[in-house]
């Protein structure tokens, strides 16, 4: 009898590997759905292996079985106790927000008009103590400057800490690339006490400088993406195009490039009738190198592994799995760093990938009566698309319709074009001849500049929403469409169609609870602070504070994250009156529909004139202690000018403005228990007598979360 599903130990390994780091890391962002969806998982894959997992002979029966598991069992202990201790490791790094004097050596550098950010490496702190560290610092750098990589810096400003959990989220990004602290300084303060570029460093400066040397300013940042995966340089509306075209994937250095550099590497030693051997070893060492090129990325580290494995297979003569190759590159990179698992990249990488072997073959037979070549690269394409879908959900909260078009066309294309500027590039920079070298690449990156930019590609964007636990009844599907599942055609239809029916009413009552349950969001920054209200399409926020030319980032982000396109009315707080009421509107409207503004005690028919003329489609409104305003299920009352109520369905939210102070005690309100009270400062006097159940600050608190130091707050439900 024929199994349902050949085994692979890696397969099962590395599954159990994932699913134990999955649970753990569901105890560091308190998810107990998730805790308790992958232990069902655990024991479900440990029962399936022990019941149905026969081997070929008794001897893979009675002594493999137990091997496997054993194995299984001691790297998922060491996952995830590797796990623990980088976050326990990563928490324990606080440096207490205070000046310190840095040292450190630049490793990354993107410039922008009028600023550069940098990642520092190599990070010593001086303040009443001195800490060497071996985690990196984010340096924003305000002004003009002609730093660069391999620079020691040398200055003094406030060093900020990042927690592993950011706004109620795991930094995953952050803590497997071990940066850790921030700081802000402007660019006559910073002293270049050396410059000591490493190897690596100078073959990056090499090749950045030889294509700045031969192409116009726009081919250069589109080449030295694609060659470094460095796309810092290339204009933000450019890259935007890219991302909503599919195809900005080719910035990151992945398997893609990879799988260029090796195909060149090995027709070129194929060629000089290198021995397999010696070839590998070259290989790799080339592979190593310009992955160190790169930064050693994540991605570059990962396409360097699953490289590996691929050639070493090869070397020793074994029957190449796609599918256990894949598993064991997942191992190896789960054993040097677990964090990697939680990273979008590593994410895409290997689902994509997995899914690439799992469904290429089936998707190219239903275009057979293409050429082959186009067939199998619709296939592959489709079948990445499909991986895709619920990891770009989840991050990116959307998907691009013609990503699978646009690949087909340009993965091919971006091939030769990789080639020519590799080529191009070495002989430009190595003979001092760039302009000539590089003349034929820039007119082709010009033109697929243009190509690029000339089509407005966010009309194929389409919005998705997370699918959370859903992912796993999504990707089952078309693990059971796939041609490693060895069931009837008719079971298969029966089973991808029953779990598709289920995947499908799964997400409309997620949808249709997330809609009708309250959410609230905390923004707290140095230059605004607000609370946003949402229940049932209805929004309210009140801002407690504001400078003019706030940074709208928070905004943006807590806007997205609970869906929300229009605000029904915004609710200025501030008693002091010492807001713009006119460029706190503009800033609001930059990122947001806002329909009514009310601002506190404010009766000036001039100004409102003035705003009413400037604002046609937001009203605006002067409001008292009096007034009490209903927004359908959500109800609101000022308090004093300086804080208010926010009633929605149950739930009680208070907020606080930092006049606060010294005002609030006065209130007559009902004493009833507020759910959360938010205040901007002084926590400890604001809540002086109040029933709360919970309080959040922006500032001067060591008591309570500092919404300013760990970004927006959030509460669904």
């Amino acid at each position: 009898m024929k199994r349902i599903i050949n085994f692979r130990p890696t397969l099962y390994i590395a599954s159990l590997i994932c699913l134990s780091l999955l649970f753990v890391y569901s105890a560091v962002i308190y998810s107990l759905v998730t805790a308790i969806f992958s232990a069902c998982l655990i024991v479900a894959i440990n029962l399936a292996f022990f019941f149905f997992y026969k081997g070929k002979t008794q001897e893979q029966k009675h002594i493999r079985k137990p091997v496997y598991f054993i194995l299984a069992l001691l790297l998922s202990i060491i996952t995830s106790v590797s796990f623990v201790c980088i976050v326990k490791g990563y928490n324990n790094a606080n440096v207490n927000n205070t000046y310190y004097t840095v040292t450190g050596k630049i490793s990354e550098i993107s410039p922008k008009e009028e600023s550069t950010v940098c990642i520092l490496s190599n990070v010593t702190l001086t303040g009443n103590a001195k800490v060497n560290t071996d985690y990196k610092l984010r340096l924003f750098i305000t002004g003009d400057n002609d730093l660069d990589i391999g620079n020691v810096l040398k200055f003094t400003a406030v060093v900020t800490d990042r927690s592993a959990t950011y706004e109620g989220a795991f930094s995953s990004s952050y803590v497997s690339e071990g940066i850790k602290y921030f700081s802000t300084v402007l660019a006559e303060e910073i002293a270049v006490i050396s410059n000591s570029p490493t190897l690596f460093d100078k073959t990056n400066l090499f090749i950045r400088d030889t294509l700045k040397a031969g192409l116009d300013k726009e081919q250069f940042a589109i080449a030295y993406g694609l060659l470094c995966g460095n796309a810092d340089f290339m204009e933000a509306e450019t890259l935007t195009d890219f991302r909503n075209a599919g195809v900005a994937h080719v910035f990151a250095v992945s398997g893609l490039h990879i799988g260029f550099l090796v195909v060149i590497l090995r027709f070129l030693l194929d060629k000089l009738r290198v021995n397999k051997l010696l070839s590998f070893f070259i290989t790799f060492s080339i592979l190593f190198f310009y992955s160190g090129v790169c930064g050693f990325t994540s991605s570059s580290i990962r396409a360097l592994i699953m490289a590996s494995v691929l050639l070493g297979s090869k070397l020793l003569g074994e029957k190449y799995d796609g599918l256990s190759s894949i598993c064991l590159s997942a191992i190896i990179i789960l054993l040097i760093n677990p964090v990697q698992l939680f990273c979008v990249g590593f994410q895409l990488s290997f689902m994509v990938v997995i899914f690439i072997n799992l469904l290429s073959r089936n998707v190219s037979k239903l275009f057979k009566f293409l050429p082959i070549k186009i067939a199998n690269l619709l296939g592959v394409a489709i079948s990445a698309q499909i991986a895709s879908i619920p990891i770009c959900a989840y991050a990116f909260k959307q998907v691009s319709l013609i990503s699978v078009l646009s690949n087909v066309i340009f993965v091919p294309l971006v091939s030769v074009i990789y080639t020519l500027l590799l080529c191009s590039t070495l002989i430009g920079g190595i003979f001092s001849i760039a302009p000539i070298a590089l003349f034929v690449s820039n007119y082709v990156l010009l033109a697929v500049r243009f190509v690029i930019t000339a089509i407005d590609y966010s009309v194929f964007i389409l919005a998705l929403e997370a699918m959370g636990v859903l992912s796993a009844l999504y990707y089952l599907v078309f693990v059971i469409l796939s041609d490693k599942v060895n069931l009837s055609k008719t079971l298969k239809f029966i089973l991808s169609l029953s779990l598709s029916v289920i995947f499908a009413c799964g997400i409309v009552v997620s949808e249709h609870v997330y809609k009708i349950q309250p959410k609230l969001a905390v923004i707290g920054g140095s230059n605004f602070c607000a609370t946003i209200v949402s229940k049932n399409d209805v929004s309210v926020m009140v801002v407690s504070d504001a400078k003019v030319g706030f940074n709208t980032a928070r905004l943006d982000r807590a806007l997205k994250k609970l869906k929300i396109e229009k605000l029904s009315a915004v609710f200025v707080i501030d008693g002091s009156n010492d807001l713009d009421a006119n460029y706190l509107t503009a800033d609001l409207l930059s990122v947001v529909n806002v329909e009514k503004v009310y601002l506190y005690n404010e009766c000036n028919e001039n100004l409102f004139a003035v705003l009413e003329k400037s604002f046609k489609y937001t009203d605006f409104y002067s409001i008292t202690d009096k007034n009490e305003i209903n927004f359908n299920e959500i109800f609101v009352k000022i308090i004093n000018g300086f804080g208010t109520r926010l009633e929605v369905g149950e739930k009680i939210y208070e907020t606080y403005s930092k006049y606060g102070k010294g005002y609030v005690r006065e209130n007559n309100i009902d004493e009833r228990k507020v759910d959360l009270i938010v205040a901007t400062d002084y926590v400890e006097e604001v809540i002086l007598g109040r029933n709360y159940v919970d309080v959040l600050s922006f500032n001067y608190s060591r008591t309570y979360n500092n919404a300013e130091n760990n970004g927006n707050y959030y509460i669904c439900g």
